[in-house]
């Protein structure tokens, strides 16, 4: 009897509870859904935006596309060394910066937005899923279910665990984007210096100054400039070298900008000489060459005035002036006329009793010039065009006639003065004298009236301890060096940068630039994150069971909530008096409790339905302290709102600290640095 009144009052109970929740509902809802409430429904599933096609497809095609532009230029940035060239990046303008440096950004940050948009509704929507199953699920892997409010970073390891793919799916997704391509999309253009190299059309010149114009027009300038070379240093004329003298050639289409190391190699002509010397043969009287020509021996004795560790040099040129005492004119052959005769003699001692083994060291050479020209790939610096490398392309080949007098250059050798008095800068013809410098270079050197103007010039071209132009091969470099010298500065005033008359060739064009380029590392690991995204992306459109629900409308509003449990009265019967639990005695009361998510006959309502066909469990009414105390979640505790506040203060501090080491450090960036954007 007891029991059928209790059994009657707790019905009477439950029916009104149903109909005082159902009244609750209904006063809550808005005209919107009571209009939908009454109105036909479609027995399709309801989807979200997220999962449809329009809404996947566009982003399984973005993410493709991200993918191929990165490839091509990671392919263009290996093949040119760079996508974008500049002396100093930093200055270009935004609408050329803007591509590398802001838009990997902003596409990052949309990508972002759209997988933070998948990643929820798959979350929210897990839930539905597990209850649409024919059987249903359990509680812990239903209705408990809370991703959306778990970290992030956690999500995928709880999903492995309960085996929902699509819920790790999707959030290693969100993990991979936010925590891998969002920072390392920064990383992926560098800017360094880098070599440019360009293939660019030239003229090289072929003009020159005839015969006559440089009899009438050249003066003795050029001598006073090789006295500067060899003695002061000067710098070198355009195309010019110690060693010779290149054809001037220029860029065809230049605009005059010159980049940080730039140079230019093209084909043209260089001019130099060297010298074949040999040592003579002695007879009584005279020494002698092995082409003819001699010298008297007396004009080579030692002068009995130079002391011991004192040096002594002799020139003797072909030509003959009245004023001259040594001349080898008359004793050479006339096809011989080029030669010269040089000796470096050291001193001895006088008194044989100090030095009784005292030997005479003396080096004599016989020497005569080859002048040539020769085809070479030559290099220059701009726009000094100074030699920077010369790399013979044919044979010598003797210096053409017509080019320049060296016969009137070697005549003015030999005197020391030019032959065509022409007027100039400076008021005489002669050859600076460097008596000053030789004193003071060379203390040790003995001349008495008279030094040559080839022994000083020689000594200037090729500077060398004293003692050492007792070696054959020195002297000689040291004559071959002024040879040179005179040659390649006289020929800087004869050949002409005129390309009026001028031969097309195809020049290099070398320089340094700062370059932004692709870092492949970087580049390569940003595709592996956007093509793990497109797989997931992939597989959410593709597997229909990953987003398969029996869901009408949209669940996102508690009402919507509601309304799918108030029409089970076993559900209602089941969690109705535990209203007061906490959510971990609702782990303990439901997590092994089956539950499904049906829909009506006609397809038109849905109900969350409790499959548990156990007793009712003992309903819990009574609020302990634990349950009456406020509930935050963590992340808005007193401990973590301090923890972030004073980790912002530090990255302000960092920020500030590096500021000022970035102004008290300026200056210029090392050609070896690379910086990543």
């Amino acid at each position: 009897m007891f029991s059928d009144s209790f059994n009657k009052a707790h019905d009477g109970r439950q029916l009104r509870s149903t109909v005082s929740e159902q009244s609750i509902e209904l006063s809550i809802w808005n005209e919107d859904d009571k209009k939908a409430l009454v109105s036909p429904k479609s027995n399709k599933s309801w989807q979200p935006l997220t999962q449809k096609a329009f809404f996947l497809v566009p982003t399984i095609l973005a993410s493709g596309a991200l993918i191929a532009v990165l490839q091509v230029y990671l392919e263009r940035s290996n093949q040119d060394a760079g996508i974008m060239f500049a002396p100093r990046i930093e200055d270009l303008p935004l609408n050329q910066t803007f591509c590398y440096l802001y838009l990997p950004t902003i596409v990052s940050l949309v990508l972002s937005f759209v997988w933070t948009w998948i990643d929820l509704d798959i979350k929210r929507l897990e839930p539905f899923v597990q209850l649409s199953r024919p059987n249903g699920a359990l509680g812990k892997d239903s209705v408990l279910l809370h991703y959306p409010f778990d970290f992030v970073a956690f999500v995928p390891f709880a999903a492995v665990r309960r085996r929902h793919w699509p819920v790790f799916s999707a959030s290693l997704a969100v993990v991979l984007i936010f925590w891998g391509l969002t920072p390392l999309q920064s990383s992926i253009f560098a800017t360094r210096m880098t070599h440019k190299t360009l293939q660019v059309p030239a003229l090289s010149s072929t003009s020159h100054l005839s015969l006559q114009e440089q009899k009438t027009t050249l003066t003795g300038l050029y001598a006073q400039s090789v006295y500067n070379i060899a003695w002061m240093n000067e710098s070198l004329p355009p195309f010019m070298s110690r060693q010779g003298m290149l054809a001037p050639f220029s860029l065809e289409d230049h605009d005059g900008t010159i980049e940080a190391g730039e140079t230019w190699t093209a084909p043209t002509r260089y001019y130099s000489v060297d010298l074949n010397c040999e040592e003579p043969t002695y007879n009584q009287t005279y020494i002698q060459s092995s082409w003819g020509c001699r010298y008297n021996g007396v004009n080579m004795l030692l002068d009995p005035n130079i002391n011991a560790g004192q040096y002594s040099t002799m020139y003797v040129g072909y030509w003959y002036e009245e004023t001259m005492d040594s001349y080898l004119k008359g004793y050479c052959p006339k096809e011989t006329n080029q030669t010269f005769l040089v000796r470096w003699l050291a001193g001895r001692s006088k008194d044989p009793a100090k030095d009784p083994q005292y030997q005479n060291v003396n080096t004599t050479l016989w020497c005569r010039p080859s002048y040539y020209q020769q085809e070479v790939n030559a290099t220059v610096s701009p726009p000094r065009m100074n030699i920077v490398d010369v790399v013979p392309l044919g044979p010598k080949e003797p210096l053409p006639s017509d080019l320049v007098n060296t016969t009137d250059l070697e005549w003015s050798m030999s005197q020391g003065y030019e032959m065509n008095n022409n007027r100039g800068s400076f008021p005489t013809s002669s050859w600076p004298n460097p008596r000053d410098r030789i004193q003071a270079r060379f203390p040790e050197l003995y001349w008495g009236y008279y030094l040559p103007n080839m022994a000083s010039l020689a000594l200037g071209a090729h500077q060398r301890p004293a003692v050492d132009y007792l070696d054959v091969e020195t002297l000689k470099d040291s004559y071959q060096a002024a040879y040179r010298l005179l040659l390649a500065r006289k020929l800087a005033d004869v050949l002409s940068n005129d390309t009026k008359d001028a031969n097309a060739v195809l020049a290099t064009r070398n320089y340094q630039t700062q370059a932004v380029v692709m870092v492949p590392v970087f580049v390569y690991v940003v595709q592996g994150f956007l093509a793990t995204t497109t797989i997931i992306a992939l597989l959410i459109f593709g597997i229909p069971s990953w987003k398969k629900t029996n869901l009408i409308a949209e669940p996102a509003s508690i009402a919507a909530l509601m309304t799918l449990t108030c029409k089970d009265p076993r559900t209602i019967q089941t969690m109705g008096d535990n209203d007061c639990a906490t959510s971990g005695k609702l782990e303990k009361l439901y997590g092994k409790t089956p539950f499904v998510l049906r829909k009506s006959d006609d397809d038109q309502e849905t109900a969350l339905c409790c499959l548990d066909q156990d007793s009712p469990r003992t309903p819990v009414h009574v609020l302990d302290e634990e349950s009456t105390a406020p509930i935050l979640p963590p992340e808005l505790s007193w401990l973590s709102g301090s923890m972030f506040l004073v980790l912002q203060c530090l990255i302000v501090v960092a920020l500030i600290y590096t500021w000022i080491r970035a102004n008290m450090n300026d200056g210029n960036v090392p050609k070896s640095t690379v910086i990543l954007f």
